[in-house]
């Protein structure tokens, strides 16, 4: 396998582990909060978009399709704590034994059945997607914990690209 395609996976792991790490710290109280600051939802409903993304790529490796319109959309992911650790922690494990060469059809609708589409994929584009589409939550789950929780601690590289980190240490 090619060292960028394991690299993927680690990277999506690891992602998902610094999401891990900040849901420690949090009660279940603070996880459930829907906050003006997130436009009324909460840092659960953004973990659970997070893991029901990453959730629909590891289902493909039995179906080949990847929908990302067609997620379970859990509530129990986004109001229990503790499920939801434990079901990152399923997807951590998983994610790494998937083959992710294994080529996939994307499908969706962007809310136009009429318009369904079709698109050549694979795992590992997917996984690609996924790690900035948690990036890009975990930076609003940021601002959220900055704001409401400042008592806890929060790595300066949470929610951060990795394409940014990479700029900052080249500058």
């Amino acid at each position: 396998m090619p060292i960028f395609v394991t690299m993927i996976t680690a990277i999506l792991q690891n992602t998902l582990r610094q999401l891990d790490q900040l849901l420690a710290e949090l009660s279940p109280e603070n996880y459930q909060r829907e906050d003006e600051i997130l436009s009324g939802s909460s840092i659960g409903m953004h973990v659970r978009h997070i893991l029901e993304f990453v959730n629909c790529v590891v289902l493909a490796k039995d179906n080949q399709i990847v929908c990302y319109d067609d997620r379970k959309r859990d509530i129990n992911l986004q109001t229990d704590l503790f499920q939801a650790r434990e079901f990152l922690a399923s997807l951590v494990d998983t994610v790494k034994t998937i083959n992710p060469e294994t080529k996939v059809s994307l499908r969706g609708c962007y809310g136009c059945k009429e318009t369904e589409y079709n698109l050549n994929s694979t795992i590992e584009r997917e996984l690609a997607y996924n790690i900035e589409h948690a990036i890009h939550h975990m930076a609003m789950i940021k601002i959220a914990v900055k704001a409401l929780y400042p008592h806890i601690s929060i790595a300066p590289d949470f929610g951060v690209a990795h394409s940014t980190l990479t700029h900052a240490q080249l500058s």
